[in-house]
């Protein structure tokens, strides 16, 4: 029997190289992204909130202390700049009260002195004695790096808010200005506001700091989710590697066979040919031997055969041992690949087992999102209970809160925007947990595959060794027989020595009869030659 060696490809599939885990990165740039700009919208929310309650704060300040403050005696005073002027001292102690009912940091007048430099002319920030902070009349100082905002009050008597400014030895602040006028309406100075806003920015610093922490650790789960995916990735294909050595292998076997089968078909071939030769020698020698010499001949051609069919047979007796043997090998290899292959598919599950517990670590780390978008929708729930509060305020005060309410309308506009945003920061963390939620659900899946695969290789591996035993019993059994086929072989050898020895004698005198033959065929041919020599 010819065995057809039909050669297959194993095929490696290219996105099997190609899974390089791309969309776990993608996932991780989303969210480093989410985080950037929860940071972003944080700290300006946070920022404009701060600006606009300061601005809010100081408005009404300033409108009070310019209704109080005369334009011409404080123009005056800036010409005498009289420490001990009692109109000075009374508006003084106001501004201090002032100051300290709203909360503001520091609440003062100046004049213009020349260019940039201004002077100081009544600080109602803090007392006198306070030598830290108070502002002594006449004090001179360049306030080019306050804002341009006391400049355009000066220039075109309007009132003017700063953003946050940070002034060295004063930190951060928001200053609101409006400029004081004599009877004539000219611009002579002006008063100035400031709001300390410091625990605001370090408020936003810590609240940074917190959610770069967060993202530095989320990045990192997913760097070592990627990792360990490249890992176990690179288990996979070395292992398909080694399955498709082992089917070159067997291929190289099947055609090492096919091989050995070929030649020994030749083999048959060519025997076959000299036994039809020997037949036909046979034969001719059959019809020129006498009948006793044909029957010994019989007994002896019998005799042959037996033993021809006995080493025959024990010639194929010894191949199936071997075959069986060999099979015996064949199966203990297995089984040893099919443990090795047990074994990986438990490294592979406690991997998978890694991946999930990974998984679920960065869901926990999601929802402490959740806290910083409360605290966001809590301070714009508060600037719109400040704008309501400003809104009725302004309505009570008439044509003169006009301004005042346009003001509350835009925080409470601007706080809505912060709430929408929220809302969507809320919806996009939310898509990251269901997208976090299927990678998990489908890491279990696979985890459940896994076991069935762990439990099929198990029951391979059981029917690997009912055949080794099959196998080993075979092959002994082959080698019994072997060695019966054996023994009659031998017997039947010496029972064919003794016929030859009979048929020796036998065949002396069948060649001797050839002999005679051919020389009777000789003088047939000397008399026929003689005879046409004599008719010529």
């Amino acid at each position: 029997m010819q065995i057809k060696n039909n050669e297959s490809e194993v095929a490696f599939p290219d996105n099997r190289k190609q899974m390089n885990l791309k969309i776990f990165a993608f996932y991780a740039v989303g969210i480093l992204a989410a985080l950037v700009v929860v940071v972003i919208l944080s700290a300006v929310s946070i920022i404009k909130t701060a600006e606009q309650f300061s601005k809010m704060q100081g408005i009404p300040v300033v409108e009070k202390v310019f209704e109080y403050i005369d334009g011409d005696k404080f123009e005056n005073l800036t010409s005498t700049l009289d420490k001990d002027d009692p109109w000075a001292e009374e508006t003084r102690l106001w501004m201090f009260d002032v100051a300290q009912s709203v909360g503001c940091a520091y609440l003062f007048t100046m004049s213009p002195v020349s260019g940039t430099t201004y002077r100081y002319i009544i600080d109602g920030s803090c007392d006198p004695s306070d030598e830290e902070n108070f502002s002594p009349m006449g004090t001179e100082e360049d306030i080019e790096a306050w804002s341009k905002a006391p400049f355009i009050t000066m220039k075109t008597g309007e009132l003017t808010s700063s953003g946050m400014v940070y002034q060295e030895g004063w930190g951060w602040t928001v200053s609101t200005y409006k400029a004081i006028k004599n009877s004539k309406g000219k611009n002579v100075g002006f008063i100035g506001c400031d709001f300390e806003i410091s625990f605001i920015i370090k408020l936003i610093a810590r609240r940074i700091t917190i959610i770069l922490s967060i993202s530095a650790i989320i990045f990192a789960v997913f760097i070592i989710i990627i990792l360990k995916l490249k890992t176990l990735m690179a288990q996979i294909r070395e292992a398909q590697e080694k399955e498709h050595k082992a089917m070159e292998q067997i291929r190289e076997n099947m055609g090492q066979i096919q091989a050995s089968q070929e030649k020994e078909h030749r083999i048959s071939a060519n025997l076959f040919e000299e036994a039809q030769n020997l037949v036909v020698s046979a034969k001719e020698t059959a019809a020129t031997s006498q009948d006793s010499n044909a029957a010994v001949k019989e007994i002896v051609a019998t005799m042959e055969d037996t033993n021809d069919l006995s080493e025959n047979i024990s010639r194929k007796i010894k191949e199936v041992s071997g075959q069986a043997n060999s099979t015996s090998s064949d199966v203990v290899d297995g089984v040893a690949q099919i443990e090795l292959n047990v074994k990986q598919l438990h490294e592979i599950f406690d991997a998978n087992q890694k991946t999930i517990s990974g998984i679920k670590n960065l869901s926990e780390k999601i929802e402490s999102i959740w806290d910083i978008v409360t605290l966001i929708n809590n301070v714009a729930d508060q600037a719109k209970i400040i704008a309501f509060n400003a809104e009725l305020e302004a309505s009570t005060a008439g044509e003169a809160g006009k301004s005042f309410r346009i003001v509350a309308n835009e925080i409470r506009r601007l706080s809505d925007g912060i709430i929408d945003g929220t809302r969507e920061i809320k919806e996009k963390i939310t898509e990251i947990q269901h997208s976090s939620d299927s990678l998990l659900q489908a890491s279990e899946n696979s985890t459940e595959k896994i076991n069935l695969g762990y439990e099929n290789a198990r029951g391979l591996d059981e029917k690997f060794n009912n055949i080794k035993k099959s196998a080993e019993i075979t092959a002994t059994s082959a080698d019994d027989i072997a060695d019966i086929i054996q023994q009659q072989a031998s017997a039947s050898e010496q029972i064919l020595i003794a016929i030859k020895e009979i048929a020796s004698g036998v065949e002396n005198f069948s060649v001797a009869t050839d002999n005679i033959s051919n020389a009777a065929e000789n003088v047939r041919k000397i008399s026929e030659e003689l005879n046409n020599a004599s008719s010529e």
